[in-house]
């Protein structure tokens, strides 16, 4: 009886060793405040998306979502399961695409702040009028200002009209900021800065006669 007794107890000992042995997963904890930067205010009541790309898969995975508050301010946490990236990402309506991506090797077991800017969107309308053409007119114009690198903005290259011009381009912007463009009448001393304030969610326009 004794004997048995001493076994069940080195057994329940051994269990609850390996029980304290075990290994806690990690939590990770991201935050930060989302500006809504055309108008220079909190982005309230924002609906964000939060991913992971686990390391042995090909994609990410959508975990949870969150809302920030009045503030713009936004918290998460996520628990260490083979996480290779973490994406934080929203598209609201009339808004370019807000994103966040986090690499593992930046993840700390302190709190992790990450703050997010969105811009709403607008267009600048260039309109290009040639009131004295000559066959031999060369118009070369060069953005300055205004939004880059996203699927529908206008090129930073420069752009060249010949001859009788007529012609329109319609150009994305940031809501409430500056879009310009530099320009020269090729072969002669006529150039110029042209700039326009595109109001967010609206097409404002800006007319060159030459």
């Amino acid at each position: 009886m004794r004997t048995n007794t001493i076994v069940f107890c080195l057994v329940l000992g051994f269990i609850l060793l390996l029980s304290g042995c075990k290994k806690k997963k990690l939590v990770y904890v991201v935050e930060g405040v989302v500006t809504n930067q055309s108008f220079n205010q909190p982005f309230a009541s924002l609906t964000l998306k939060v991913e992971i790309k686990k390391a042995v898969n090909a994609f990410y995975s959508t975990t949870t979502t969150v809302t920030t508050n009045s503030k713009g301010y936004y918290r998460f946490e996520l628990e260490n399961d083979l996480i290779e990236k973490i994406r934080i990402s929203a598209e609201p309506d009339l808004y370019f695409p807000i994103e966040q991506i986090i690499p593992y090797g930046n993840l700390s077991t302190e709190t992790n702040v990450y703050n997010l800017n969105g811009y709403a969107k607008s267009w600048a309308r260039l309109i290009f009028n040639n009131i004295n053409p000559n066959s031999s007119d060369h118009l070369s114009y060069i953005k300055k200002d205004g939004k880059v690198n996203c699927p529908e903005c206008c090129t930073s290259a420069a752009q060249d009209f010949y001859g009788a011009t007529n012609d329109t381009v319609i150009c994305i912007n940031n809501g409430n900021t500056l879009y310009s463009y530099n320009y020269n009448l090729v072969g002669t001393p006529t150039y110029g800065f042209v700039s326009i304030y595109t109001a967010a969610f609206d097409t404002s326009e800006v007319i060159l006669n030459y």
